[in-house]
């Protein structure tokens, strides 16, 4: 690091997921490379504390210039967050701070006293043990683009007197409604918020959905919205969804279950608004226990605003399904983009089928196990155009396995 400390900006580090990975003393680093801008380090090994406690990794002593730090370690140790808060003190520079961290405690109110003035963008992983208080030092030049709070314990109550200095600024938030009870949100509900246009929810309880539809309701010009490993999405927050009329991107991950009907409502509420629609872009993702009805994907093949489809890990369609779906988007005027991931219901007659959609410049296949070689050459000499993306498919010789990654 010696070699580049007088001129390296950006450092991306990781560790592999095994207990033999070193933690990299990442103080020394930042230390010594002092016209960094940007850091971040993955820590995704089970380092033993007893080494943690052997590191010689001091803090820096002197100003640095970061502009954007992310630390997220997949396991948690007190030894290193002791260190942040004081690290928190060289860093008046920041934009965007990004933290996984055990011991909030005094973590946050370093925040609070040296990173608030030009701090854009907050994320912060499994926060847990807060007992500081809400301090309002600083709080007016506070101007968050972007917040994320997940997986916290105790956490909004400290972090909501922040976000509310920020209603006019925020753009993205991310709402993790677990373990925090809804009440602890119910604020949300009476803030503007006008430039908020990107909202991502995470809930569990099933009672959580009447405060996530008003929450939908109040914020008509919300764009893009994406729900994460939720338990259940009901009538009234698919309902909430169709009233908007600015949404650009929808995005369902992780979600254990939904109202397959009134999710057909939606994309057909969307379709009735024709090819100048606004919706473009829509993810199913890992919907395990629901999208089994023919009737979800029928009416999104309505909607012929969608540029971009993404659909992975849904093991209930069933064929019939799928080559009914994909037969509706030859006539499709508008879908350029689609991605197929991890569907067993896809076969040679999908792809078959998926040769004569007229617009579509991009198709990706991931992780299909019963298309082969053969089915791939004749989509390519019926559709040359269509640009192909496979990677670990089927009988296909030149397939490899992609990586999956986990979590924001």
């Amino acid at each position: 690091m010696a070699a580049v400390a007088d001129t390296l900006q950006d450092l991306y580090l990781m560790t592999d997921h095994n207990t033999k990975s070193a933690f990299i003393p990442f103080f020394t680093i930042l230390s010594t490379c002092h016209k960094l801008k940007t850091f971040a380090y993955i820590h995704d090994a089970e380092t033993p504390i007893k080494s943690l406690n052997d590191i010689q990794d001091e803090i820096p002593t002197h100003e640095l210039q970061l502009t954007s730090f992310n630390f997220t370690s997949h396991y948690l140790a007190y030894e290193v967050d002791a260190k942040l808060p004081a690290f928190l003190h060289q860093c008046p520079h920041l934009e965007q701070l990004s933290l996984s961290c055990i011991d909030g405690e005094q973590i946050l109110y370093s925040i609070q006293q040296n990173c608030i003035k030009k701090l854009q963008k907050l994320v912060l992983h499994h926060f847990l043990c807060y007992q500081a208080k809400h301090t309002t030092a600083n709080d007016d030049s506070l101007q968050l683009v972007t917040a994320s709070i997940l997986s916290t314990e105790e956490c909004a109550d400290i972090m909501i007197p922040y976000l509310a200095k920020s209603t006019d600024t925020l753009k993205t938030l991310y709402v993790n409604l677990r373990p925090v009870a809804v009440p602890t949100w119910d604020v949300l509900l009476t803030w503007n918020m006008p430039n908020l246009r990107h909202l991502t929810l995470s809930f569990e309880d099933l009672d959580d959905n009447e405060f996530i539809a008003a929450l939908i309701h109040h914020l008509p010009l919300l764009e893009h919205v994406e729900f994460e490993e939720c338990e259940y999405i009901d009538v009234f927050v698919l309902n909430a969804l169709g009233q908007l009329l600015h949404l650009r991107s929808l995005s369902i991950s992780g979600v254990i279950g939904a109202e397959e009907d009134s999710l057909a409502d939606l994309f057909l509420t969307c379709a009735q608004r024709g090819v100048d629609g606004t919706l473009k872009s829509v993810t199913l993702d890992n919907c395990l226990d629901f999208i089994d009805t023919c009737d979800v994907l029928q009416s999104l093949a309505d909607v012929e605003s969608v540029q971009e489809i993404r659909i992975r890990e849904c093991p209930l369609i069933s064929e019939p399904t799928m080559n009914l779906f994909c037969d509706k988007l030859q006539q499709h005027p508008s879908i350029e983009l689609l991605e197929l991931n991890r569907i067993g219901a896809i076969t040679d007659q999908t792809l078959a089928s998926l040769s004569a959609v007229e617009h579509l410049t991009k198709l990706e296949l991931y992780q299909l196990a019963r298309i082969t070689d053969e089915g791939v050459s004749d989509f390519r000499v019926a559709n040359s155009k269509v640009e192909l993306d496979i990677q670990g498919c089927g009988l296909l010789l030149d397939s490899t396995s992609i990586p999956t990654f986990h979590g924001i």
